[in-house]
């Protein structure tokens, strides 16, 4: 796997994870970031994303996140 992305299929997600950790979504288009400040194991968290936008993630541990559509590369 080279990249992945996701976009949201409504106008927020949820971001759920196993390890304490900051969750930034980067714009692919623009590079503008969008920060979860922290998310502890086991904490939802939802944060505003733009709808039909595709984003990278970068964080610890492994993340569920949803609703969204992934593309892979």
């Amino acid at each position: 796997i080279k990249s992945e992305q996701i976009q949201p299929l409504w106008g927020s997600v949820s971001v759920s994870g196993d390890s304490d950790t900051n969750v930034v979504f980067t714009d692919v288009e623009t590079g503008e970031e969008f920060t979860i400040g922290y998310i502890t194991h086991g904490v939802t968290e939802k944060i505003k994303l733009e709808k039909g936008k595709w984003y990278t993630v970068e964080g610890a541990g492994s993340l569920t996140i949803s609703p969204v559509n992934v593309r892979v590369e």
